[in-house]
């Protein structure tokens, strides 16, 4: 379907379109740079990525630039989708505790609103419940005030037996 340039419809799928980027990238109080304990080659393709942990659970934040956005100006849904990846891997982790990793079973992810290029988005994760061996883990999505989507994890919590091929 095509839409008139200019109309709130077109602006939306990013026909004639375009936001100012915060050329700043002032990154908010309280994010430090994301840390993994293992070297995670994807996650430097999509970042730089903020975490800063809460009583509830944990935030990733990260800039919507020009490589991580779809056709429309807005954030492609695989980025957002590998923001809660991480907020739901790193909240497993923690909670798994020394010597233990965790991997996903299942992640989906529900979308409610568009990130637009130059917006900071959080997903904002945290354990809905833990068993012996299976965490179900959720993040809501926030630009601004606003939530943008909601993402729920199933994790699998396993015994680590070593050094990874690549680690450094």
């Amino acid at each position: 379907m095509w839409h008139r340039r200019g109309s709130p419809r077109a602006a939306f799928f990013g026909i004639g379109y375009r936001l100012k980027m915060n050329t700043k990238l002032e990154i908010p109080e309280g994010f430090a740079p994301s840390e993994f304990s293992r070297r995670v080659p994807f996650a430097e393709r999509i970042g730089p990525t903020y975490m800063r942990y809460t009583e509830a659970g944990i935030d990733v934040g990260a800039w919507v630039t020009e490589e991580n956005r779809n056709g429309g100006q807005m954030a492609h849904g695989a980025f957002l989708i590998a923001l809660a990846d991480m907020a739901t891997a790193r909240l497993a982790v923690n909670a798994a505790g020394a010597g233990q990793g965790a991997v996903h079973i299942s992640l989906s992810m529900d979308f409610f609103s568009a990130a637009p290029v130059g917006s900071w988005v959080i997903a904002r994760g945290h354990i809905d419940r833990k068993g012996k061996s299976i965490l179900f883990c959720s993040c809501d999505f926030y630009v601004g005030t606003e939530n943008i989507g909601r993402a729920t994890a199933v994790m699998k919590i396993f015994a680590l037996k070593g050094p990874v091929a690549g680690d450094a």
